[in-house]
C-alpha cells in the first residue's frame, strides 16, 4: 500500500514518471487491485497517453460498471478534450443510466452540450443538476450565465454573474463570476455595430529609412537618427452584425512625421469593406477589400521645435493600392490554433516607378500552453512583388517565432524574432562602383521586437515597444580608399548592410 501512496504523492507533486514507477510496482505486487490500475490511468491521461488510460478505464467499467462509474467521467473528459463531443455524450448517458439521480452526470452533459451550442438542452440539464443536488447550484448558475453571454443575452448574463459573485464571494466560483462580468462588458462593446480605434505614438529611430514608400529596390538607410510621431485613426460600421455573420465598412487614416527628416513623412487614407463568418471555438473566416492612397514628403517647420511632428503636410502623390485579403483561423484541440492568410495587391506608383502585383500567402501556428497564460507561435510568410520591370521584382521568405504572456497588474508581454530573406530578380547596378556578388542580390534581415502593454481601462491602454534590426547582403562593393607610397588601397564593403533600433511609446484606445 505504501507504494500506492508514494505514487499518489508523486502525482500530486507533478512528478508523473515517478508516480508511474511506484504504481507499476504496486500493481506487480497486487495485480488484482483495481484502484491501483484506475489511478495509473489517471496519471497516464496527464502525461498525454490518453489511449492507454482509456483502455484501462474501459476495462474497469466493463468488469465493474457500478463500482467504477467514476471512470466514465474520466473517459468523457478525455473525449471532450479531443473535441469528440458525441463520444463524450454517449459515455455520460451511461453514467446517468447507472445512477439516474446523480447530479454530476447532468452537469457534465450540460458542459458538453454547451460546446455543441445545444444551449436549450444544456440549460435544461443544468436545472436538473441543481434540483438533484443544491450543492451544484453555484457551478450550474455560473455555466448558465456563460451560456447567456454566448447567446448575447447580455442583461441576463450580467444579472446572473452578479448574483453568483455576491452569493459565493471569496470562492473560486465567485472569483470566476467577477472576471466574467468584465467579459460581459467587453463582449457587449465589441458587438456594437460601430467602432472607433485610435493610437498615438512617439518614437526614436537611430537609422531612418529613406523614401519609405518607394519600391524596396530604391529604399536605403540614412545612417541618421531622428524622433518621430505617428497617428492612426479608424472608424467602422457593421451593416450586418449577427452572431455568426458580420459585414461592414471602415475608413482609416495614418500619418507619420519626423522631427528633422521631414521629407520622409508619410500619410495615407484607407477605406475597407469586409465580410466575416464566425463559428465559436471552431473557426473564423474573413474576406476584405481595401483601397489605400499614400502621400509622402514634408518640410521642417516651427512646430517641430515645439516637439510636434504631425503637420499633415505630405502632399507628394506616391502610391495607390488595391488589396484583396482572406484570413482563416482554425481552432484545434490542446490549445492549438492555425491562422492561414492570403493577400493579392495591385501597387500603382504615381511616379516613373513601374507598377507591380503582390502575392502574399502565410501561415501561423499558435499554442496556448496548459495551466499558464502563455501563447507560443511560429509562422511563415511569402511576399512576392512582381513588377512590370523585372529589375524591381523581388520576393522574400519570412520565418518567425514568438510568445505572448499575461503578467500581473494587467500587463501583457510579447516577444518575437523574425528572419527575412529577400531575393531580387536582377543583380544590383551601382553607378561608378565595382560590385562583386555570388548570384543575384539576396538580403538577410534579423529582427527582434519586444512589446509591453498595460491595460488602463476597458478602452485605454499604453504600449512600450523596442525593435532591433540587423541586415546584410551577398553584395560586396569596391571603392578607392586611399593611396600610400604610390599604391592605391581599396575598401570592400556591403552597401546594403545596416543596423537599426527603434524605441516607441504609444497610447491606444478602442470604442
Amino acid at each position: 500500500m505504501s507504494l500506492y501512496v508514494d505514487g499518489v504523492d508523486a502525482f500530486e507533486a507533478g512528478d508523473y514518471d515517478q508516480a508511474l514507477s511506484y504504481l507499476d510496482k504496486a500493481i506487480a505486487l497486487d495485480p488484482q487491485n483495481t484502484e491501483f490500475k484506475y489511478y495509473k490511468a489517471v496519471v497516464l491521461s496527464k502525461t498525454g497517453e490518453s489511449d492507454q488510460a482509456l483502455a484501462i478505464w474501459n476495462a474497469l467499467v466493463k468488469q465493474y460498471p457500478k463500482e467504477y462509474r467514476k471512470a466514465l467521467f474520466d473517459i468523457a473528459a478525455v473525449y471532450t478534450k479531443k473535441r469528440q463531443y458525441e463520444n463524450s455524450l454517449q459515455v455520460l448517458e451511461k453514467a446517468i443510466h447507472l445512477k439516474p439521480k446523480g447530479a454530476r452526470a447532468y452537469m457534465e452533459v450540460a458542459v458538453v452540450q454547451r460546446e455543441l451550442e445545444q444551449y436549450d438542452l444544456a440549460l435544461s440539464n443544468l436545472q436538473m443538476a441543481k434540483s438533484l443536488n443544491p450543492q451544484f447550484g453555484p457551478a450550474a448558475d455560473l455555466t448558465t450565465a456563460a451560456i447567456y453571454l454566448e447567446r448575447e443575452e447580455f442583461d441576463k448574463a450580467e444579472n446572473l454573474f452578479k448574483q453568483v459573485a455576491d452569493q459565493d464571494s471569496g470562492t473560486d466560483i465567485g472569483v470566476a463570476a467577477v472576471k466574467s462580468l468584465e467579459a460581459v462588458e467587453q463582449t457587449r462593446r465589441a458587438r456594437k455595430p460601430w467602432y472607433v480605434n485610435g493610437q498615438f505614438t512617439w518614437g526614436y529611430d537611430d537609422n531612418v529609412t529613406l523614401r519609405p514608400l518607394d519600391s524596396e529596390l530604391l529604399q536605403f538607410q540614412s545612417d541618421e537618427e531622428d524622433a518621430f510621431q505617428s497617428l492612426f485613426v479608424e472608424a467602422g460600421y457593421r451593416i450586418i452584425n449577427r452572431r455568426d455573420w458580420r459585414a461592414g465598412l471602415s475608413f482609416a487614416f495614418n500619418h507619420q512625421g519626423y522631427q528633422d527628416l521631414a521629407e520622409n513623412n508619410t500619410m495615407s487614407y484607407n477605406p475597407t469593406a469586409f465580410l466575416e463568418y464566425y463559428k465559436r471555438k471552431k473557426y473564423t473566416f474573413r474576406f476584405s477589400y481595401d483601397y489605400a492612397y499614400y502621400y509622402g514628403g514634408g518640410q521642417v517647420r516651427d512646430l517641430q521645435d515645439a516637439q510636434w511632428y504631425l503637420l499633415f503636410d505630405a502632399d507628394d502623390d506616391k502610391l495607390q493600392t488595391h488589396r484583396l485579403m482572406t484570413n482563416f483561423t482554425l481552432v484545434e484541440p490542446y490549445g492549438l490554433s492555425s491562422v492561414v492568410n492570403f493577400a493579392w495587391m495591385q501597387k500603382d506608383y504615381c511616379d516613373s516607378t513601374p507598377d507591380a502585383h503582390v502575392y502574399q500567402p502565410g501561415i501561423t501556428q499558435n499554442w496556448a500552453l496548459p495551466n499558464i497564460p502563455v501563447v507560443l507561435r511560429v509562422g511563415y510568410q511569402l511576399y512576392w512583388e512582381d513588377s512590370e520591370n523585372s529589375t524591381y521584382s523581388y520576393y522574400s521568405h519570412t520565418g518567425l517565432g514568438g510568445l505572448s504572456a499575461m503578467l500581473p497588474w494587467d500587463l501583457t508581454a510579447d516577444l518575437q524574432y523574425t528572419q527575412v530573406r529577400t531575393h531580387f530578380d536582377e543583380s544590383p547596378q551601382l553607378p561608378g562602383a565595382q560590385v562583386f556578388w555570388k548570384g543575384d542580390r539576396a538580403d538577410t534581415l534579423h529582427g527582434l521586437s519586444v512589446n509591453l502593454t498595460k491595460k488602463l481601462t476597458d478602452c485605454w491602454r499604453i504600449q512600450a515597444n523596442y525593435y532591433h534590426g540587423d541586415s546584410d547582403s551577398n553584395v560586396i562593393r569596391k571603392d578607392p580608399w586611399y593611396i600610400k607610397g604610390g599604391k592605391q588601397y581599396n575598401k570592400y564593403w556591403d552597401p546594403y548592410e545596416f543596423r537599426k533600433n527603434i524605441f516607441s511609446l504609444s497610447v491606444a484606445c478602442n470604442f
